[in-house]
């Protein structure tokens, strides 16, 4: 495992899939509860986030033990996964971290160059603030799990936008606020219920967005 700072108050945990034993070996519990301890109290920013999937049941008994929180759950749709299982953005509050607001690193290059991914797993996004272009993403742009970071308020079109994209305020810094589509945790409908929901054309198109919105006649 190791972290990665993207900005002055979040860090990403990367390589919770395995262990330091070998290459591709998947970790104990105890081995790994360790060392994501330690990872803990070496975290500066006021938020750390991660991904786990279900695959790793292990993972997911260790972070909810550890005090993380499930901030949304829905499933893998990179393009090469296709919806294949659960994904879950997991984050924790460390409240004595103060941002350095002097640190303007801004995110390292993500696993994927010619998409917003994270830089240890292709299993979600991250984004910074809100462009013309934000919702680019592999394949299933308008259901692919991303974390967006915004620094500034929203237009009313923007948040509009978001809310028909599923986006909703997942957790907030010091000096950011983070928004992120997918299920809230009770609400996730599993495997075979959501890739049916889509098919079925009732999440939203990435097309689909209208605005200014039609006033009912």
């Amino acid at each position: 495992m190791r972290l990665i700072q993207h900005y002055n108050d979040l860090t990403e945990i990367c390589g919770l899939r395995y262990s330091d034993i070998g290459e591709n070996y998947y970790f104990s519990r105890d081995d790994c509860s360790k060392t994501l301890a330690e990872l803990e109290r070496q975290i500066k920013t006021r938020i750390a986030f991660t991904d786990v999937k279900t695959p790793y049941p292990e993972t997911i008994k260790m972070m909810d033990k550890a005090g993380w929180k499930v901030a949304k759950r829905t499933l893998d749709w990179h393009k090469s996964h296709n919806g294949d299982y659960e994904v879950r953005l997991y984050y924790k509050i460390f409240p004595d971290n103060k941002s350095d607001l002097t640190d303007k690193r801004t995110r390292q290059r993500g696993t994927y160059p010619d998409h917003h991914s994270l830089s240890g797993s292709c299993s979600m996004g991250l984004i910074d603030n809100i462009g013309k272009d934000w919702l680019k993403s592999p394949g299933y742009p308008e259901r692919y799990l991303t974390l967006v970071r915004l620094t500034r308020k929203r237009t009313k079109q923007e948040v509009a936008k978001m809310k028909y994209f599923r986006y909703s305020l997942v957790f907030e810094s010091d000096v950011a606020r983070y928004f992120a589509n997918g299920w809230e945790f009770d609400d996730f409908l599993g495997r075979n219920k959501e890739i049916n929901w889509w098919d079925a054309g009732k999440g939203p198109k990435i097309d689909g967005f209208v605005w200014p919105p039609k006033e009912n006649k």
